[in-house]
């Protein structure tokens, strides 16, 4: 199942402390108040430092150790703030990553009630459905070097996305952990909850994120979670859904700046 755009009332959303500072796509009427009615968004991110242990397991544990920060950003890729009722359009956000923590990732979609609705993607009743079939790709790329295009997702619908990226060699100097918990799949490899840390300091750069739609024999290919294979296009800029990355699975395709220190 795919979701649509969905409106979401910002009653329902945490407040939470966010950092922004400058980098690409938000068009110039940031600031600009949106009235909640107006405000469509499903993606809520969670950014948490602390620290993995019993790293050696499947599925490590993690001890935050500081104050989350929370980002919003709409079906098109749109950062906002939130403060109290006023919705307001934001700058894309530059993540600090120190090199003495770890830092846990979450992404949450919304539903219209504000309620949280990952259970679409966590669902391990069925092979070709939920768990099996869905991954997010964290993607760090040169600062300034993608433009979101016209493309096609797996419904026909036109979005703009990132399509034929270039990954840079090094992965920005990070790792990522999978840590999406699951019954059949111990480890869903989904990328609604993971781990960033970082291996190199002093690194600048921009993320693409990008969640998938039905990616084929997810667990046995093993994909990692930097792989710019996904945003292959033909010429026309049409996702083929056949391939074994499967499609978009909406249009929350959505990117930001990252800055490693030590």
């Amino acid at each position: 199942m795919k979701k649509k755009n969905l409106l979401f009332s910002t009653t329902a959303m945490l407040s939470g402390v966010l950092l922004f500072s400058s980098c690409s796509k938000t068009p110039s009427d940031e600031g600009q108040k949106i009235a909640p009615q107006e405000f469509y968004s499903s993606t809520e991110l969670v950014v948490t430092p602390g620290h993995l242990t019993d790293t050696t397991s499947a599925l490590p544990a993690f001890t935050a150790d500081g104050a989350s920060q929370t980002y919003y950003v709409d079906a098109l890729g749109q950062y906002y703030t939130i403060n109290g009722t006023d919705t307001s359009k934001a700058e894309t956000p530059t993540l600090t990553f120190s090199a003495d923590h770890d830092y846990q990732f979450q992404i949450n979609f919304r539903d219209e009630d504000g309620q949280i609705s990952n259970d679409e993607y966590t669902d391990e009743s069925s092979d070709e459905d939920g768990a099996a079939i869905h991954q997010f790709f964290f993607v760090p790329v040169a600062s300034g070097s993608v433009t979101p295009v016209t493309q096609t997702n797996d419904d026909g619908d036109k979005i703009d996305g990132y399509v034929n990226l270039t990954g840079l060699e090094d992965h920005g100097g990070l790792s990522y952990f999978y840590g999406d918990k699951g019954t059949k799949y111990p480890n869903q490899m989904i990328g609604l909850n993971g781990y960033f840390h970082v291996l190199k300091a002093g690194e600048s750069f921009d993320m693409v994120v990008d969640l998938r739609h039905g990616i084929q024999d997810k667990f046995s290919h093993n994909y990692p979670w930097y792989d710019a294979d996904f945003s292959s296009t033909n010429p026309d800029n049409v996702v083929d859904v056949n391939q074994p990355y499967g499609a978009t699975d909406f249009a929350t395709l959505f990117h930001m700046h990252v800055q490693t220190t030590n």
